[in-house]
């Protein structure tokens, strides 16, 4: 009997505040946020955007899967293109996808850039509160705990 076998690897992602920030980090900040008040310090769509397009794939190789199945079984003798369709949908997309740890790795990718996505707006707001660098620093050290 023929068996696969694979390993599953998913990639742990983290977000961890820094201790602090400099003075021209803050003074960059601050001006971005002149410039712009509307803006976000970061880029907060890039994974999002990376992790629905393998969404969308996964969903056209469940698609795909059934519509093969209808080919293979919906008719008096398997269809060619249903075979086709299936093999191509379970193992050139189900199985990579769902079995080699992308999805889930992709699922803690995006857990962990709403972190980041939450610390950068709470950043931005206490930057906008402070009038000084020296403020600030109080305020973000009570935040975070960090001295």
């Amino acid at each position: 009997m023929a068996r696969f076998t694979y390993t599953k690897t998913v990639e742990s992602y983290t977000f961890n505040p820094p201790a602090s920030i400099s003075e021209e980090e803050f003074n960059q900040f601050k001006l971005q946020i002149r410039r712009n008040p509307d803006a976000a310090l970061i880029d907060e769509n890039a994974v999002q955007n990376s992790h629905d397009k393998l969404t969308t794939i996964l969903l056209f190789g469940v698609i795909a899967l059934a519509i093969g199945l209808f080919g293979i079984f919906g008719f008096e003798s398997p269809q060619w293109w249903g075979v086709i369709l299936t093999l191509l949908s379970i193992f050139g997309v189900l199985h990579p996808i769902v079995n080699m740890g992308q999805l889930d790795s992709s699922r803690n990718r995006v857990a962990a850039e709403e972190k980041r996505i939450n610390y950068y707006r709470g950043l931005k707001d206490m930057i906008q509160k402070s009038q000084s660098y020296q403020e600030f620093c109080i305020s973000y050290h009570l935040k975070y705990g960090r001295f």
